[in-house]
């Protein structure tokens, strides 16, 4: 009988010491994948950094030159309408307040519909 069970307690012991080896395993290929995933997500990341910094370097001369462009049809369009003002301020008065009572009317119908 004592035979029996020194054999049994050292499949035991093996059995114990494969599952601790299993574990160890486990837990390193879980470390080692870990590792990977994040040295994969870093280079993506740096990836989407540089093309996005290309896309800015492409796109920004162009999105300034138009903001300038419309500063520029602004002035234009101002200095326009002061002449206009200026040459005719009696036709600018009456196309004001048509204006000034369309918005108005507009806002009236708007306050009603919503009660």
């Amino acid at each position: 009988m004592s035979i029996q069970r020194t054999a049994a307690n050292g499949q035991a012991t093996a059995t114990i010491a494969a599952v601790k080896s299993a574990g160890e395993d486990l837990k390193n290929t879980a470390v080692d994948g870990a590792r990977e995933i994040s040295s994969v997500a870093a280079r993506e990341a740096a990836h989407i950094g540089e093309m996005a910094r290309d896309w800015w370097l492409r796109h920004a001369q162009t999105a300034i030159d138009a903001a300038h462009g419309a500063k520029e049809e602004a002035a234009v369009l101002g200095e326009r309408t002061r002449g206009y003002v200026r040459d005719e301020p009696v036709k600018a008065l009456l196309i004001a307040a048509a204006t000034g009572a369309l918005v108005s009317g507009l806002l009236l119908v708007a306050a009603h519909r919503r009660d």
